[in-house]
């Protein structure tokens, strides 16, 4: 009897994922309690229609009270009722993590900005210095532009549910020694990282949650039980998918603050970089340690920041990270060198 039990049961949550209704998993709670004389209480086995399941998906991506792994596992059962392979292999990654061979969703990559601790001459060092892409080869630039996140969606809430303002993507150890001497005069990168805000990885799985929402409400024109040809529900449905994950559906929170500023072409300009730094909250006092940290760094060499003006700017993320300077540490690590390398006629 075990033997026909577990082929049973088997049988039992087959027809319970892929029934089509309410009918068929009636029957085949009866036939496996006729069959191994275990009696089951039919209620608790009750499979909804489709119709009815996308229903139930609409509703908890409206509402936060339902996770959205809960919604993810109603989606791949939707998956394997409709046989939409793309979106149960959707499921999947976002369940149990994106291989590195897997096509990631745009949601996944989120943009950041490149900070590090620099050594210097007769113990001198930079803390929070900004490093700029353009100081990168080509093919490396990416590294300090954004980042991968592959992990299981549960992994995201659990980032996201952090104190932290930010998230940092430590630099491999390689890579910082092969770029060490790239970025400041006279200054060796000994640690490198990329800094991403948790608003991103918030913003991530928010994007999730309403894609599911989208593809619930499209298809909901497609799934009419018995109403319509399966195959050509399942290829309607997989296009809706695809249109939905990997195209341009709805807005994406990133990983950075949005600012604007118009410093105009202020090359050379002092005054105009003052006066933009103080849009941000910049004090006179901080502006006038950047005035002497610029005059005592002198002209550019090799197209390379000098190291008290990299300093100096470190300083001040520093500031923003602890609060002293109130502004976001997202907008002080996108402004700052924006406005500097302005100044010195740098790519930003």
């Amino acid at each position: 009897m075990d033997t026909n039990y577990h082929k049973q049961l088997r049988l039992l949550e087959l027809a319970l994922i892929h029934g089509s209704g309410s009918r068929k998993a009636a029957g085949a709670v009866m036939r496996f309690s006729e069959t191994t004389h275990i009696v089951l209480d039919y209620k608790k086995f009750e499979m909804t229609s489709n119709s009815d399941l996308l229903q139930t998906i609409q509703d908890g991506a409206l509402s936060t009270d339902m996770p959205v792994v809960e919604l993810l596992r109603r989606c791949q059962v939707l998956a394997a009722r409709q046989k939409i392979p793309d979106l149960g292999t959707w499921v999947q990654h976002e369940l149990n993590g994106y291989p590195d061979n897997a096509e990631l969703p745009a949601y996944r990559v989120l943009p950041g900005h490149a900070m590090g601790h620099f050594t210097g001459p007769f113990g001198s060092g930079i803390r929070n210095a900004v490093l700029p892409a353009t100081n990168l080869p080509e093919e490396l630039q990416h590294w300090a532009r954004e980042a991968q996140f592959r992990q299981p969606i549960a992994t995201l809430e659990e980032i996201s549910r952090r104190n932290d303002d930010s998230i940092r993507c430590a630099w491999p150890g390689d890579l910082v020694t092969m770029v060490r001497m790239d970025f400041y005069e006279k200054m060796a990168l000994g640690q490198a990282w990329l800094s991403i805000s948790k608003s991103g990885i918030i913003g991530a799985i928010e994007s999730v949650r309403n894609r599911i929402l989208t593809f619930a409400l499209e298809a909901e024109a497609v799934v009419k039980d018995h109403e319509i040809d399966p195959p050509a529900a399942s290829s309607r449905l997989s296009q809706t998918f695809h249109t939905v994950v990997y195209g341009n559906v709805g807005n994406i929170a990133q990983a950075s603050s949005n600012f604007s500023q118009s410093a105009g072409d202020a090359t050379g300009d002092l005054e105009s970089l003052v006066r933009e730094l103080s849009k941000f909250g910049v004090t006179s006092s901080d502006s006038g340690e950047l005035r002497t940290a610029i005059a005592e760094d002198g002209p550019l060499k090799e197209q390379k920041i000098g190291g008290r003006v990299a300093g100096w700017m470190g300083r001040m993320i520093a500031k923003a990270i602890d609060g002293t300077w109130t502004v976001a540490t997202s907008t002080a690590t996108q402004v700052l060198p924006k406005l500097i390398a302005k100044y010195y006629g740098l790519p930003d």
